[in-house]
């Protein structure tokens, strides 16, 4: 009977270890540049200015960290401040060559077309 109790006590061992290295593969998911790129390809706002992107995208990842954390009062605006400015780095990064957020949604819709040789 003392094996059986022993063995139990591993696999509960191994399937705690399991279950923290997948939150640690969690943890490495950047899911603010999921959230821009998901909004960047967003096709249905294609009037939608850099300013506006940048803010609306700002806002839906603080309301997913609020989902899972509190954040008082007083941090909130500083918090937003900061992910605006991640949100620009990333935007000038990723649309670069482009002069605005409709011409980089416009070329990117594009159907690939295959070059024409002689």
């Amino acid at each position: 009977m003392p094996p059986k109790v022993l063995v139990s006590k591993a696999l509960i061992f191994f399937f705690q270890e399991k279950q923290s290295l997948t939150d640690k593969r969690d943890m490495k998911k950047d899911h603010l540049f999921e959230l821009f790129i998901q909004r960047l390809h967003r096709f249905s706002d294609i009037e939608e200015s850099a300013q506006d992107f940048i803010r609306n995208t700002a806002h839906e990842y603080f309301l997913k960290i609020t989902e899972t954390a509190h954040i008082p009062q007083d941090h909130r605006l500083g918090i937003i401040e900061d992910i605006e400015a991640e949100i620009v780095e990333m935007y000038r990064k990723k649309t670069y060559g482009h002069s605005s957020l409709k011409s980089y949604r416009v070329t990117i819709n594009k159907p690939k077309t295959k070059p024409k040789f002689w």
